[in-house]
């Protein structure tokens, strides 16, 4: 009743003699006015759409920023993480990228060799496009917390690759490797996993998507380790040794292989 007196005429209030009264925490829900700086204030007016199905696609935020036809400005938080996510993206590729280049440099420095530097980032590259294979198909997206697992994966699964490399090229054999570091590579993945793998439990969604995919890419890293990368040292070793071999031995152990082949199927 108060501030209807104060308002002088009952019949007619503006929105700033309601704003300035007890209602006023109520108004500036929904209106504002704002100075322009230039040809007096604006008022503007705050109008609450809430979607039927939840969360709504970029789309229709456009759709209804189309239909005020720059009358107003659509915001939500909705929109402010549809933001935040695609800056995070384009960071993400840029560092990820970064981050491979400098390993691959670090590596070509160490071993002097592209080929056994391949090697050593062969595991890793092929954990990332599994995992990220295994993400499409289950239909976990990717999110700004759970991308920050790529440049972690890469820095740590890149040990396995060299200390395998690196072992190999002091004399070790394949089966010392895989009986001896591998066990190694278990007990550290494990431990891993244990770390960031509670994450999985957190009540908050990124928290818990990012202890999923860290358990998700170090499984496939530990995978590669201990099935690709042996394979692949015996792949460079006999290549490496039928150039040493010459023209002539080379043929003769390909032709030496094409028999054992062929002895083998016919004795199945």
């Amino acid at each position: 009743r108060g501030w209807i007196e104060r308002a002088g005429d009952p019949k007619y209030l503006t929105l700033q003699e309601i704003a300035s009264s007890d209602l006023g925490a109520f108004i500036s829900k929904y209106y504002a006015v704002i100075p322009d700086g230039g040809e007096g204030p604006v008022n503007a007016v705050a109008t609450y759409l809430y979607p039927e199905q939840g969360e709504m696609p970029r789309e229709w935020y456009e759709r209804v920023d189309a239909a005020l036809g720059g009358s107003g400005e659509v915001t939500s938080g909705r929109l402010v993480s549809l933001a935040i996510r695609d800056i995070v993206h384009q960071d993400f590729s840029r560092l990820t990228g970064l981050v491979f280049a400098a390993v691959a440099l670090s590596l070509l420095w160490s071993f002097r060799s592209l080929v056994w530097s391949a090697v050593a980032l062969g595991p890793v590259a092929a954990s990332f496009a599994l995992m990220l294979a295994t993400l499409l198909i289950i239909g976990h997206r990717l999110n700004f917390m759970n991308v920050l697992v790529f440049p972690i994966l890469v820095g740590i699964g890149i040990d396995y690759g060299i200390h395998v490399v690196q072992r190999h090229l002091d004399g070790a054999t394949v089966r010392a490797i895989i009986t001896e570091t591998g066990r190694a590579f278990v007990l550290t993945t494990l431990t891993t996993m244990a770390g960031f793998g509670s994450l999985v439990i957190s009540r908050y969604k990124g928290l818990s998507s990012f202890g999923f995919v860290t358990i998700l890419g170090m499984s496939f890293v530990l995978l590669t380790s201990l099935v690709a990368l042996p394979a692949m040292l015996v792949l460079v070793q006999r290549r490496q040794a039928a150039r040493k071999a010459g023209p002539s031995e080379e043929r003769d152990m390909g032709a030496r292989e094409k028999t054992d082949r062929g002895a083998v199927g016919d004795g199945q």
